[in-house]
């Protein structure tokens, strides 16, 4: 069953700009699209590193 976890206010996550929260041991990166929210884990899944401190463009990120 999934568990919820509070980890901010709704008017603390802006626009454009991504909320790292830590989570247990995990970084997850909250990005907040209009009135949706999206989660992932901060980690790039080929390199290891801080998927959410770079910058944001599109759908993808840069190399």
């Amino acid at each position: 069953m999934a568990e919820k976890t509070y980890i901010c206010r709704v008017d603390e996550i802006e626009t454009g700009t991504p909320y790292i929260a830590k989570i247990r041991s995990l970084s997850v990166g909250v990005f907040r699209i209009g009135d949706s929210f999206h989660a992932l884990l901060n980690v790039c899944p080929h390199r290891g590193a801080p998927l959410c401190e770079g910058p944001q463009c599109g759908t993808t990120a840069p190399v």
